[in-house]
């Protein structure tokens, strides 16, 4: 069973350890809040959670969208890093 705490970014710290073995052996969920507002969520991973072939479609369908314009600058990011990695210098000891 998971259950879900709220606890603050301070507290978080204070307790990193505890709450790790939390999530790990219990399998709790912890909302870390700053302030008013919820920043972070540390919840036990799931290593048999997939997305099987047939479920692509349904899976972009709904997922978020860039906005326009920013494909064309992160395509133009992509490829400006793809030519510096093949430019740079190498040397050898």
């Amino acid at each position: 069973m998971e259950t879900n705490n709220t606890i603050t970014a301070t507290e978080a710290i204070r307790s990193f350890s505890d709450i790790i073995n939390k999530v790990y052996y219990q399998h709790q969920t912890f909302d870390i809040k700053k302030g008013k507002s919820i920043v972070a969520r540390i919840v036990p991973y799931n290593h048999s959670s997939r997305i099987e072939a047939k479920d692509l479609v349904s899976f972009f369908a709904t997922s978020p969208k860039l906005e326009e314009g920013d494909a064309d600058i992160f395509t133009n990011e992509i490829n400006e890093l793809r030519f510096k990695a093949k430019t740079r210098e190498i040397t050898w000891d």
